[in-house]
């Protein structure tokens, strides 16, 4: 009997003490979601992340457990190396925008917001260390290239040490002569994070859009006005 109440205590503390860890961990969690947060409100470009410190980027993203948010990463030159050196990584970086964008809203207007967040990071390769962590830990040697890391791709993983941090279908090697307008991009990114995420427009992109429409109806209208009745004397 002693020894069934000892085995009972044991587990009740092995228990309560599980129950805390889990606690603790959420929590952990929690306030790494937090400081995501923080950094894409206060980040230059809109819905983006742009790492600056790459131990940040190390705890932010490249911890699997207690992550709660899936995260969108393009490698890239940094961008005064862009122009000169590599023009498809300059389109690229411009269509990620539309990306992050169109995920944004998107999201927001079928009340999403609930599900699991998902956040855009750009690692400008603009020190050795960052290039070092880029060709030594994620094994890459040509860039740009778009990875995609789900919250729960590693459920359960305790031991990393063989596990690529990002798999293979979720990343794309972007070379020269690859359609990566925003459309194909965020078409990727659904099929990595299994979303479906439609592409959204800026206010300036639809500006620019109706005045090209409206453009093009007015010269129909001209050619109409002015041409018929050219043709009605011929």
């Amino acid at each position: 009997m002693i020894k069934i109440l000892l085995l009972l205590a044991t587990l009740a503390v092995t228990l309560a003490a599980d129950k805390k860890g889990e606690k603790y961990l959420e929590k952990l969690g929690q306030q790494r979601l937090m400081d995501m947060q923080a950094l894409e409100h206060k980040s230059e470009v809109d819905n983006i992340i742009i790492f600056e410190d790459i131990q940040t980027y190390q705890n932010l993203v490249l911890q699997y457990e207690n992550r709660p948010y899936h995260v969108v990463v393009l490698f890239n030159l940094k961008p005064e190396e862009q122009q000169e050196r590599c023009e498809h990584c300059m389109i690229t970086e411009q269509q990620f925008s539309q990306l992050a964008y169109s995920f944004v809203q998107d999201r927001s207007a079928k009340h999403e917001t609930e599900q699991k967040p998902v956040f855009f990071v750009i690692f400008h390769l603009d020190s050795d260390e960052k290039i070092s962590l880029f060709t030594g830990f994620h094994g890459h040697t040509t860039i740009p290239i778009l990875s995609v890391s789900a919250a729960d791709e590693h459920h359960g993983e305790h031991d990393f040490s063989h596990v690529r941090f990002f798999t293979t279908d979720n990343e794309w090697e972007i070379i020269p002569g690859d359609i990566v307008t925003g459309l194909k991009q965020i078409e990727f990114v659904n099929n990595a994070l299994r979303t479906d995420v439609q592409l959204k427009l800026t206010l300036k992109q639809m500006l620019k859009a109706n005045l090209m429409i409206t453009g093009i109806l007015g010269g129909l209208v001209c050619l109409v006005v002015f041409g018929y009745p050219l043709l009605m004397i011929q």
